[in-house]
């Protein structure tokens, strides 16, 4: 959905510039790196790229924004937490508690490392490690480039960290700390244009609705829909209490006190 609205502003030759709003703690690797791809593909067409945080933009929420032109967070945004993470929750103590029977068939030596039905395997945990090892080194390269810094000094402020974004504008993370105002003048700024001189148009559905409809895309993904597991049920549930993250890319969960 949020690549095909950055595809959209890259189309429209009426779009000089663009406010990218974040409002996240992460999520997929996969999908973090579709979207910062569409940040980079604005900026190689001439359209500055100022994003915008919300209340989050950690770890994937912070991948999708660390291409832009600028950054503009609130004080009290939490940011940062560059760096992986991955699990997941193992279900076959509650089959056997709840009398349930379950058969699994794996066809290759990787197949089973996610499934539910089972722990991770020695050669499990080293193949996830390994995964986990490379996504990292590619967030933390692409963050080092794409913010102007040397590798060794975003890497010591990445490690999983979360910062707030006064303290983000401190290490270089962050640009100006400011909302939606400031951000607008920014993209103005960027693009030579006048702020009094301009319209703003916003790109996408809003509210409840924009969570339920598909892409209107020809480059998303056919098929027929499909009933959720019982084991994607559960994680999902997890994941909304922040017990598990929904990607590699998720900012863990953070208590205070």
């Amino acid at each position: 959905m949020i690549d095909e609205q950055l595809r959209t502003a890259l189309r429209d030759d009426n779009v000089k510039a663009v406010v990218f709003s974040v409002d996240s703690p992460g999520g997929s690797a996969v999908a973090s790196d579709f979207i910062r791809r569409g940040v980079v593909r604005l900026k190689e067409a001439g359209k500055p790229v100022v994003a915008q945080m919300g209340s989050y933009a950690a770890s994937g929420g912070y991948y999708v924004s660390m291409a832009a032109n600028e950054i503009v967070a609130h004080a009290t945004t939490l940011t940062g937490s560059i760096g992986v993470l991955a699990g997941k929750m193992v279900t076959a103590g509650l089959y056997d508690k709840l009398g349930l029977i379950r058969e699994s068939l794996t066809f290759g030596e990787a197949a089973g490392t996610f499934s539910a039905a089972q722990p991770f395997t020695e050669a499990d945990w080293e193949r996830l490690n390994r995964w986990l090892d490379r996504i990292y080194l590619d967030f933390t390269t692409l963050a080092a480039g794409d913010r102007g810094l040397d590798y060794e000094d975003l890497e010591s402020k990445a490690r999983g960290r979360v910062w707030t974004g006064a303290d983000a504008v401190e290490r270089g993370l962050v640009d100006h700390i400011g909302g939606l105002g400031l951000a607008i003048e920014r993209a103005c700024d960027l693009a030579g244009l006048d702020r009094d001189r301009i319209s703003l148009s916003h790109v996408g559905s809003q509210g409840m609705l924009s969570t339920i409809l598909p892409a209107n895309s020809s480059e998303r993904a056919t098929g027929g829909a499909e009933l959720p597991t019982t084991d994607a049920l559960l994680t999902s549930m997890a994941a909304r209490v922040g017990l598990v993250g929904t990607g590699a890319l998720s900012m863990p969960l953070v208590r205070v006190g």
